[in-house]
């Protein structure tokens, strides 16, 4: 049984990871474009008994955290034609896994996000809140608590695509891509790299300094490091770090 965000829950027929994603693809799943970006691809999120069904092992692996790369599961997607993102040369299927079909002319975009929980998909691991377990490694929400965090976040933010920092640098690409179909400066219709989009470097902001900070200009400056870390710690104008003790 597939639970969509906006309440219902259909039948899903599939058995296999392929299956899945064949299936996932024809619903009318994934977020609206943006003005510029295009739109977001289905995410399917498994809870720990779908991961059992689909033939995936329970937990991910300790130290590769991916699924093998001799799994029976790989394989399969693979021998269907569907194809994963690299990782070291050979296709990756972690807890944020993506599987598409090659683009064609004349066809729709044909991939899936695949996020699987009890391989901390949604857990702080990863930037979301919704944890693990540490000793069985089972969710510790529900279905609908998932359900219920996921549409409000696609919502108001967008459709996660993987851990937070990288759904956050999506949403920025999907705001101002990298290209555009219009040239101003030739006038005519072909890609063009757009202005302050992200395959650019970007200067760094200026460094901002407490009036008490020592100048890193100032050779004269004779504060040792640590005794001004503690005592702005101690007032409290700034976070102590980790290693401070």
């Amino acid at each position: 049984m597939a639970h969509l965000a906006d309440g219902p829950a259909i039948p899903c027929p599939a058995t296999t990871v392929s299956e899945l994603a064949a299936w996932a693809v024809e619903q009318p799943l994934g977020t609206p474009a943006l003005e510029n970006g295009r739109a977001g691809d289905p995410l399917v999120v498994l809870m720990p008994e779908a991961v059992e069904r689909l033939g995936l092992p329970t937990t991910d692996h300790p130290e590769f955290r991916s699924l093998p790369h001799d799994h029976p599961v790989m394989a399969e997607l693979l021998a269907d034609g569907w194809e994963m993102p690299q990782r070291g040369g050979r296709p990756s299927f972690n807890a944020w896994a993506r599987v598409y079909r090659p683009y064609a002319p004349g066809q729709r975009r044909r991939s899936v996000q695949i996020a699987i929980t009890s391989w901390g998909a949604l857990s702080p691991s990863y930037g979301w809140p919704l944890p693990l377990n540490p000793k069985t490694r089972e969710p510790e929400f529900t279905t609908h608590e998932a359900v219920a965090f996921l549409a409000t976040y696609s919502r108001r933010v967008t459709t996660p695509v993987s851990a937070n920092a990288a759904t956050g640098l999506a949403l920025m690409e999907n705001l101002r891509p990298r290209t555009t179909g219009y040239n101003p400066k030739t006038k005519k219709k072909e890609p063009t790299w757009r202005k302050a989009a992200l395959h650019l470097p970007v200067d760094a902001a200026p460094a901002r300094y407490l009036p008490s900070t020592p100048s890193p200009a100032d050779a004269t400056a004779t504060i040792p490091p640590r005794p001004w870390w503690r005592r702005h710690c101690a007032t409290g104008a700034i976070p102590p770090p980790r290693n401070v003790s």
